[in-house]
């Protein structure tokens, strides 16, 4: 059981810190018919990212985004291989 609190813990985790990351680089970030980026939409991409949905009408302009965005990927792939290896044990 500490194993699921400690792994939705880091979800979580990684929810705020990517909003906050997306937040920081919302002037890289395209919402259509919307003027600016704001912090719900921020943690609505974060969240969408994490959750592996990845629908969102949030588009990123430029590469940094691009790449953050893979990173916030990459980060749940390998956590979500690491926690179906050790539940599989």
């Amino acid at each position: 059981m500490k194993l699921v609190i400690r792994t939705v813990f880091f979800h979580l985790c990684c929810i705020v810190l990517f909003t906050g990351i997306y937040y920081y680089l919302r002037g890289e970030l395209f919402i259509p018919n919307a003027t600016e980026v704001t912090a719900m939409d921020c943690a609505l991409l974060s969240t969408t990212i994490q959750s592996s949905v990845g629908m969102t009408n949030i588009a990123p302009l430029t590469n940094l985004t691009k790449i953050v965005m893979s990173i916030q990927q990459l980060v749940l792939i390998t956590t979500y291989v690491f926690t179906v290896y050790i539940f599989s044990l």
